[in-house]
């Protein structure tokens, strides 16, 4: 069972009240929601847009493209033969999936910190372990969409 499954066992591993750990909850899954319609394809309309990152080396910046194998068609001797969906983009903000709007601040600092430590949480991030949280979460609630 992971920490997502629960809002009680979420506010317990990290530390804080039941109401935030709601709040924060409703708000990834929500973001996992939109980020999960955000991988249809305009082209074949299948959930299977990615990320394919670039080289800023190179001047080649990340796009989006469809990894759908499966399209069918007939080939000129009338057999039908599947071929990739060749849709490809530039990553825009539609794409809410290729910029980890799920991603999870607290989780991620409670994993690498003694967050009952409250020395340790003071030298590490600069602040308490309760007001660090409640400033985190209160993005959410100020959030009306994740666009």
């Amino acid at each position: 069972m992971n920490v997502y499954e629960s809002p009680e066992m979420y506010s317990t591993e990290l530390n804080m009240s039941l109401a935030q750990a709601e709040i924060r909850l409703a708000h990834f899954e929500k973001a996992r929601e939109k980020m999960k319609q955000s991988r249809q394809c305009p082209k074949c309309q299948q959930y299977t847009l990615k990320v394919e990152g670039g080289e800023w080396e190179s001047g080649v910046r990340d796009w989006v493209y469809c990894a759908n194998e499966k399209i069918e068609k007939t080939d000129d001797g009338g057999d039908s033969i599947f071929v990739d969906c060749d849709f490809t983009d530039d990553v825009k903000n539609e794409y809410l999936f290729a910029f980890h709007h799920d991603f999870d601040a607290v989780l991620m600092m409670a994993c690498g910190l003694d967050i009952h430590d409250e020395k340790a949480v003071l030298h590490n991030i600069g602040e308490a372990w309760s007001k660090f949280v409640e400033k985190d979460t209160k993005k959410f609630t100020q959030l009306v969409n994740v666009s």
